[in-house]
C-alpha cells in the first residue's frame, strides 16, 4: 500500500503541477498501523506523521522480526531503517483518554491470527501506543504524545489535536 500511496501522490503532483516533496501523514486505528510502518520504510518522504490509536504496533527493535520489530525489514521490503531520516520527521502519537478496551484488539488463542507474540506490546491500544513511543524515543526520535480527554476510540475526535500538531510542520 505504500506504493499505491506514492502513485496517488505522484498523480496529484502531476495534476496540480506543484506539491511539496515531503508530506504530512495521519492514520487512526488500522490507519495508525499503516502510518507508523510507512514511517519506518519512507521517512524521507514525510515532514510529519501522526499515529493514532493503532491496534497493533511494530516496535523499532532490530532484535525482533517483522512485524513485531524491524529486525529483518530489509529482507521483506528491500530497505532498512534510516534513523537519521526518521529523526528529521515530526512524530505525534495520539489516543483518546478512554481508549483502553482490549476487546477489539486482543487476539484469543483459538483464533487463526493468534501467535504467542500477537499481544506482546500491551493489553490495549494505550499500552501499545506507549510501547511504540518508548521504542522510538530509545532511538533518539522525539515524539509528541497527545491524550485527548474524555473520548474513546474515535478518530474524528482526535483531529483537532492532529491539525494543531501538523500546523507546526507545514
Amino acid at each position: 500500500y505504500d506504493l499505491v500511496l506514492h502513485s496517488m501522490i505522484d498523480e496529484v503532483r502531476e495534476e496540480l503541477g506543484r506539491l511539496e516533496e515531503r508530506f504530512l501523514l495521519f492514520g487512526f486505528s488500522g490507519g495508525g498501523q499503516f502510518a507508523h510502518r510507512y514511517f519506518y520504510l519512507h521517512p524521507e518522504r514525510l515532514a510529519a506523521v501522526s499515529v493514532g490509536a493503532p491496534g497493533t504496533v511494530t516496535l523499532l527493535d532490530d532484535t525482533e522480526p517483522w512485524w513485531h520489530g524491524v529486525g529483518n525489514l530489509e529482507r521483506h521490503f528491500g530497505t532498512g531503517v534510516n534513523l537519521d531520516a526518521m529523526r528529521g520527521v515530526g512524530v505525534q502519537t495520539v489516543i483518546g483518554e478512554l481508549d483502553a478496551e482490549p476487546w477489539d484488539i486482543d487476539v484469543p488463542a483459538d483464533s487463526d491470527l493468534w501467535s504467542d507474540r500477537r499481544n506482546w506490546a500491551g493489553r490495549n491500544r494505550r499500552e501499545r501506543l506507549d510501547a511504540l513511543r518508548a521504542s522510538l524515543e530509545r532511538h533518539g526520535i522525539r515524539v509528541e504524545h497527545t491524550v485527548v480527554p474524555g473520548i474513546g476510540h474515535d478518530g474524528y475526535a482526535v483531529l483537532e489535536s492532529v491539525m494543531r500538531f501538523f500546523e507546526r510542520w507545514r
